[in-house]
């Protein structure tokens, strides 16, 4: 704790020192892994860090005894499936040694050694199995008294006569397992005599585990590959993950990636096509909102310079006599002042905007945050110029000019999880500076107004609504100025993501529960999914900074106009102000 305070002092009076001499200094940008941070709150208390890996040398398998269990101990699948589940957690830790416990009704028994389950046939079945899975979440290990947690816990039941209490376990599943911010994923094995795999670990541990236990050869061979981005379906072994902050461990910072110029698909003609894929990975604007001919995001003419992809290149071959063309006018190169507000979502990629690397702002370790844990190098600096210069005659020549900024922010997640599956949010706080100021102020509503952030919109996965893509893990942003003349001297945008499973049931589960033994299993996992969605939300900030234009970035961009009409009186200007 002492090293924590003196961190939280040093960033007080380094603040204090940048203050004094005019530097705006930021104390609470959002852009740093947040993986085992831990924060303090008003008084210096740390409050809880997410953890999602655990370093504990220790694993925890329950085999379930009970009578009904015998039905699947002579069979050669169950059998290799069961050791798999076991050699798997080897496999993914070669340092982790395995305790084996037996558990029914009359309680549970440590093994002396893993081997008890290389002859599932040789085990002796008795009793009941009505609360075996309770009793194995309940149990714990203890050196001295702390508990140590294994890096995973694997009970391998039936289920029988447990589902019967399903809202009793499902609440154990809750408060022993969500409620401490753990994952866990339930594996249902396909054979004459069904049975389940409870994992149980925390994030990244479950995530890795899984992976290999699909790996094995027993589990492969019987099961095939597991696709995780392919469409649900039933399996011979199926899995349905419950992950802590909705599988995704944080935002990737050092690959944001800004969107310069937009691809979209073309029909022969030269027209936007209405569907929002070609092949199934062309993003493309907006169906039926392309901008008049002559307007932003308009398709170049066939045959023109621009005829498709980049300058000089044919345009890439589509299916359906489609073409691929690129939107050279929307770059950051580019100055458009004939780009309205009212075009603001029909041009792909960024307009008006350089990207800006002088650091405007002084970043420094947030005030909640140690020294140790995070210095001032570690904060990713990501920010926006704006091409106009607010003084430059140009305005006095259109109502308004806007400006937009499209970006990629990628995830880490785990394999398991596919982004569209999740409901997506974006809340966003605004604060800015005045030339004078040395911290930020809440924004008034003018700068509210002028500003707006979103999802790209897009004929993606979710809803035809959100621009998200499973294989890179990212999702696609858009930050809309109105009027770039109304921007302060630095807007900084505070971001916060959030996404949460909706709670889907699979596939499997809605078969299975046909079965009138397992007719409570979709009642189970419903109230699972309940559990889950209150509990395991991600939330996550990212902070952007929006910088007012200045002569030297004006000077240094191509002017360029579209409308004809008031081409000659933009010249005049921009010569005029040259010769000055």
């Amino acid at each position: 704790m002492k090293k924590r305070i003196i961190g939280i002092l040093c960033a007080i009076i380094a603040t204090s020192m940048l203050a004094s001499c005019g530097t705006l200094t930021d104390t609470t940008n959002y852009n740093f892994p947040k993986e085992g941070i831990v924060e303090t709150d008003e008084k210096g208390m740390e409050k809880e860090a997410a953890v999602f890996t655990n370093k504990n040398k220790n694993a925890e398998v329950y085999y379930d005894v009970s009578i009904s269990m015998q039905g699947g101990a002579g069979d050669r699948v169950t059998q290799g499936i069961v050791q798999d589940s076991v050699d798997a957690i080897t496999k993914t830790w070669n340092d982790v040694s395995t305790e084996l416990y037996s558990v029914n009704e009359s309680g549970i028994e440590k093994k002396d050694n893993i081997s008890y389950i290389n002859d599932l046939s040789k085990i002796t079945y008795s009793g009941e199995s009505s609360d075996s899975v309770v009793k194995a979440i309940d149990n714990e290990n203890k050196s001295g008294e702390k508990v140590i947690v294994p890096r995973i816990k694997l009970i391998v039941t039936d289920l029988n006569g447990q589902l019967q209490n399903y809202q009793d376990l499902a609440e154990e599943f809750s408060k022993k397992i969500i409620d401490k911010k753990q994952s866990f994923a339930i594996m249902s094995v396909k054979t004459a005599n069904p049975f389940f795999i409870i994992a149980i670990g925390n994030l990244t541990d479950l995530s890795s585990y899984i992976d290999e236990f699909y790996n094995m050869p027993n589990v492969s061979s019987y099961n095939g590959t597991m696709d995780w981005t392919g469409m649900d379906r039933e399996y011979n072994v199926n899995c349905k993950i419950y992950p802590q902050n909705s599988g995704i461990v944080g935002i990737d910072y050092d690959n944001i990636k800004s969107v310069e110029q937009g691809t979209y698909a073309v029909d022969k003609n030269g027209k936007a096509v209405e569907n929002n894929s070609a092949s199934g990975q062309i993003p493309v604007g907006n169906p039926g909102e392309q901008p008049p001919a002559g307007g932003p995001g308009d398709p170049p003419p066939a045959g023109g310079s621009n005829g498709g992809g980049a300058a000089g290149q044919a345009p890439q071959d589509l299916p359906r006599g489609l073409a691929l063309q690129t939107d050279e006018k929307g770059s950051f190169s580019i100055l458009r002042p004939d780009y309205q507000s009212s075009q603001l979502d029909k041009v792909e990629g960024t307009v008006n905007f350089t990207p800006d690397k002088d650091n405007t702002v002084e970043l420094d370790t947030p005030v909640n945050i140690s020294t140790d844990d995070v210095k001032p190098e570690d904060i990713r600096y990501l920010a926006y110029k704006s091409m106009l210069w607010t003084k430059s005659p140009i305005v006095d020549l259109t109502d308004d000019i806007a400006g937009k900024i499209k970006f990629n922010v990628p995830f880490e997640s785990v394999s398991q999880i596919q982004l569209s599956n999740l409901d997506f949010g974006v809340e966003t706080n605004l604060s800015d500076a005045k030339n004078s100021d040395k911290e930020f102020f809440d924004s008034d509503n003018i700068t509210k107004d002028n500003i707006e952030v979103t999802f790209a919109s897009n004929g993606g996965p979710q809803s035809t609504e959100w621009r998200i893509d499973n294989v890179d893990k990212t999702a696609m942003i858009n930050v809309y100025v109105k009027d770039l003349t109304l921007l302060s001297y630095v807007t900084k945008l505070d971001i916060t993501f959030s996404a949460s499973d909706p709670g889907s049931i699979p596939v499997w589960v809605q078969e299975w529960s046909k079965n009138p033994k397992f007719k409570n299993l979709q009642n189970f996992i419903s109230l699972l999914n309940e559990y889950n969605t209150k509990g395991n939300k991600f939330e996550e900030k990212l902070t952007v900074y929006l910088l007012a234009g200045d002569k030297d970035t004006y000077d240094s961009v191509k002017i360029e106009t579209l409308e004809k009409e008031n081409a000659n009186k933009f010249s005049e200007v921009l010569n005029e102000n040259a010769e000055n």
